[in-house]
């Protein structure tokens, strides 16, 4: 009986011991931790690398079959409509307009024929199906997202928008033209030449588009006079944290499939028409913007200290949020403004 008690008190750990044990544990958790945060931010990088160069390809592929960059659409209130080509007649933006290169026929043909109450449930589907190549996971996962209540009262030309899918990624509409536009009221004005004549004046300053993709404008390989591999083409769009889901943001608060809006399009700088130049500096995501201007038409991201963007040859590349902003702003001027070369008419 005694060997036993002594045995037991020789084989038993101490309260200080089982602390200590406790306490190194405590150390490699708090070691391995950053690691494993890392390695997980890695994989979502490379995921969302892929998707941008997904978007590019599909981009590229648009313009083998078209000559051209998607047009932009008619604003943001107005979706895709199937059946209208995917030029100037085309009220829908640039997503919309590669969803075929993007294996997504079904989706772009939603509400091609039917009544009213049918078209009416078709373009609501659309604006609610989420593609996942248009989510960084960094960011948020692959879900409908409520919108502001502007865009909910006045999808055109049908469809109800009270939650949406979302894109993460813009498209480059270069550094001198900063706008947003809700479109026209009607299909009617759409169609009419004397109604962008007389409203629609953002879409006749093509010889200040510099991207290659605006108000139904879109441009061709060939205008792209510094060369596809010193142009951006499509990447990450910067918007605050507070806004991942709260549909309040200018630059995230409709469907992706609309047309030309800042959440879709985005920019590296303007001109003003004194001659000012303003430039868009890349933003990380963050809780409150710094007092900078035009936050939501901005490049940037959810990553650490980069944010990734396809150049127009497709290659995708990983740009600082300190880069020089007139560096910026060149690489989403195609020509650097040296030349005026309009869009493509």
């Amino acid at each position: 009986m005694t060997l036993r008690k002594q045995r037991c008190q020789v084989e038993a750990f101490t309260i200080l011991e089982l602390l200590v044990v406790v306490f190194i544990i405590g150390i490699l958790i708090a070691l391995l931790l950053p690691a494993v945060q890392a390695a997980r931010e890695s994989s979502r990088r490379l995921t969302c690398q892929n998707n941008i160069r997904q978007l590019a390809m599909a981009l590229i592929s648009h313009h083998d079959a078209k000559s051209h960059y998607p047009y932009g659409g008619w604003g943001r209130n107005w979706a895709g409509i199937p059946g209208r080509g995917s030029a100037k007649s085309q009220p829908g933006g640039w997503i919309y307009n590669i969803l075929p290169q993007l294996e997504q026929d079904a989706l772009h043909q939603l509400g091609n024929t039917g009544s009213d109450i049918e078209l009416e449930a078709d373009y609501t589907v659309r604006m609610q199906t989420p593609i996942e190549v248009t989510y960084c996971p960094s960011r948020r996962s692959v879900s409908l997202l409520g919108v502001s209540k502007s865009y909910a009262t006045n999808p055109l030309p049908f469809g109800e928008a009270v939650f949406a899918a979302r894109t993460d990624y813009a498209i480059n509409s270069g550094s001198s033209n900063a706008v947003s536009f809700p479109g026209p009221p009607t299909l009617e004005d759409g169609d009419s030449t004397r109604w962008w004549d007389l409203n629609g004046s953002a879409t006749l300053l093509t010889g200040r588009i510099t991207g290659i993709c605006h108000y139904r404008q879109a441009v061709s390989m060939k205008t792209v006079m510094d060369g596809t591999s010193n142009t951006y083409m499509v990447g990450e769009k910067h918007l605050q944290i507070e806004h991942y889901e709260s549909g309040l943001s200018p630059g995230d608060d409709a469907s992706p499939y609309t047309g030309y809006s800042f959440n879709t399009h985005r920019f590296t700088g303007e001109t003003t028409s004194s001659g000012d130049i303003l430039f868009f500096s890349p933003l990380k995501d963050s809780n409150n913007d710094p007092a900078v201007g035009f936050p939501f038409a901005r490049f940037g991201g959810p990553h650490p200290s980069t944010f990734q963007i396809a150049y127009c040859d497709g290659s995708v590349h990983s740009i600082s949020y300190d880069i020089q902003p007139e560096v910026h702003r060149r690489l989403g001027n195609r020509y650097d403004g040296e030349l005026q070369i309009s869009a493509l008419e």
